[in-house]
C-alpha cells in the first residue's frame, strides 16, 4: 500500500486508526449482509418447500403472551377443548380423518404391520402391495382391485364406528365447517355428514368414471358388473386353471385379466369408482377448500392418521396461529412431533387412547355424552365406549 501525499508533495502518515475503523465497519456491514442473506435464503427455502408440500418449516410468528391466550393461560389438553366446547367458544371446527377412524369397524388401515391392508395382499400376487391402486397396474390387470373393492363397498359389510357418530354430532349441532377424510370406505356419508361437508382426498365409492374418456358411471352398475367378473375368475385359483395360465404369453395373460371387466358403456374402456390411484390427481375441492376452510378453522382435531401421505399431511399446518390443534392418535405423528421443537407446542393437544375411547372423553369433557349416544344411534354405529375413569390428559 502507497502512502498519500501532502500538498507539499511530502507523504503523508497513514491513520491507522482510521484505517482500523474503515476495517471494523466494513466487517459489520458484511456480517449484517451475511444475515440477511442468511435469513432471506432460509425464507425462500422455507416458502419453497411449504408450497411443494403443505408443510410449513417454521413455527407460527406469535407472540408469547398470544400463545399462551390460545388456552387461556392453561396448559394445552384435552379437557380444555372439552371446556370452550361446551362454552361455544368454537363454530367452525375443521377435522382431518385416516384409516384410524374405521379400524374398529373392522376396516384395517393400511400401514399397521402384520394386520394392515399392504401386508395382507399376498393372495393377489401382486408386483407391489401398492399396484392394487396403481392406475397403469389397473390397465393390466384390474382384477384385484375388483375383488377388493366387493370387499370395502360401502355399507356392504362395514358400519360407521363410535369415531364416526362423534363427527355426525358436530355435524348436527351445526359446529362442523368440514371433515378433510383420507378413507375411501364411506363411512362418514353412512354416518350421516352430508356430502358438502366432506372432501374426500382420496376419492369415493359414491361415483365412477371410465379412466379413458372420463364419462360418469353409475358405480351400482360397477359393483355388479365388477362381482360378476369376480365370480368368473373365481376358477383361476384351480391348479389346472393355473397350469394353463402359465402357457400363456404376458399379452394372452393381460387379456385374459381383463376378460369380463367392467367396461364403459361410452367408449368400452375400463371403469372404475373415483378413488384416487396413483397417477391420479387429488379432487379439485382438495386445494379449493384447504385455501378457504382452513383458515376459517377454530378448532382442527387430526383423528387416526399417521400423516404420513403428502399433500394430505400437510393441512394441520394451514390453519391460523391461534387455533388449537388436538391429535387423537395411536401415535404421536408429523407436526405434532414437537420433541426437537418444544417452543412450537402451545396450541397441541394430544391423546393417545383408542380412537372411539378418545372421541367419547372429549365428548365428555364437553358435557356431550348424551348427544353423542343419540348421534351412534342415529348413524347406526355401535354406542360410544365409556370414557376412560378418571378422565386422563394426555398432552404433550
Amino acid at each position: 500500500m502507497s502512502e498519500e501525499k501532502n500538498s507539499d508533495g511530502a507523504e503523508a502518515p497513514i491513520d491507522h486508526a482510521q484505517v482500523l475503523d474503515a476495517c471494523a465497519d466494513f466487517d459489520a456491514k458484511w456480517k449484517a449482509f451475511q444475515q440477511r442473506f442468511g435469513e432471506a435464503l432460509n425464507k425462500g427455502l422455507a416458502n419453497l418447500f411449504q408450497g411443494l408440500t403443505g408443510v410449513s418449516m417454521t413455527p407460527p410468528e406469535l407472540p408469547e403472551e398470544e400463545q399462551r391466550m390460545v388456552f387461556d393461560g392453561e396448559t394445552p389438553s384435552l379437557e380444555q377443548i372439552g371446556k370452550k366446547l361446551a362454552q361455544g367458544k368454537y363454530k367452525n371446527i375443521v377435522v382431518c380423518v385416516g384409516a384410524g377412524l374405521s379400524t374398529s369397524a373392522g376396516i384395517p388401515d393400511f400401514r399397521t404391520p402384520g394386520s394392515g391392508l399392504y401386508d395382507n395382499l399376498q393372495r393377489f400376487d401382486l408386483p407391489t402391495p401398492q399396484s392394487i391402486f396403481d392406475l397403469d397396474y389397473y390397465r393390466t390387470n384390474p382384477l384385484p382391485f375388483a375383488m377388493l373393492s366387493r370387499e370395502i363397498w360401502p355399507g356392504e359389510r362395514y358400519r360407521p364406528t363410535p369415531g364416526h357418530a362423534f363427527l355426525r354430532m358436530l355435524h348436527d349441532k351445526g359446529l362442523l365447517l368440514r371433515v378433510f377424510t383420507q378413507n375411501i370406505d364411506g363411512l362418514e356419508r353412512l354416518a350421516g355428514v352430508l356430502p358438502e361437508k366432506l372432501v374426500e382426498c382420496h376419492g369415493t365409492f359414491a361415483s365412477a368414471s371410465c379412466i379413458d374418456c372420463r364419462h360418469p358411471a353409475d358405480p351400482r352398475d360397477y359393483l355388479e358388473q365388477a362381482t360378476a367378473y369376480a365370480a368368473m375368475h373365481d376358477h383361476t385359483s384351480s391348479s389346472s386353471s393355473a397350469a394353463a395360465a402359465a402357457a400363456m404369453s404376458e399379452e394372452e395373460r393381460e387379456a385374459e385379466a381383463r376378460r369380463g371387466a367392467p367396461r364403459c358403456k361410452q367408449c368400452g374402456g375400463l371403469i372404475k369408482p373415483d378413488i384416487v390411484f396413483f397417477g391420479e390427481d387429488l379432487p379439485p375441492a382438495f386445494a379449493e377448500r384447504r385455501m378457504e376452510d382452513m383458515p376459517r378453522a377454530d378448532l382442527l382435531l387430526v383423528m387416526g392418521t399417521s400423516l404420513a401421505v403428502q399433500p394430505f399431511a400437510g393441512l394441520p399446518s394451514h390453519v391460523g396461529a391461534t387455533c388449537p390443534r388436538a391429535l387423537l392418535n395411536r401415535d404421536v405423528v408429523g407436526c405434532f412431533d414437537h420433541s426437537a421443537r418444544p417452543q412450537w407446542n402451545y396450541r397441541d393437544a394430544v391423546c393417545q387412547y383408542p380412537l372411539d375411547a378418545a372421541c367419547a372423553l372429549l365428548a365428555a369433557y364437553a358435557g356431550w355424552t348424551k348427544d353423542l349416544e343419540a348421534a351412534a344411534a342415529a348413524a347406526r354405529s355401535p354406542p360410544p365406549p365409556t370414557p376412560p375413569r378418571p378422565f386422563a390428559l394426555h398432552t404433550l
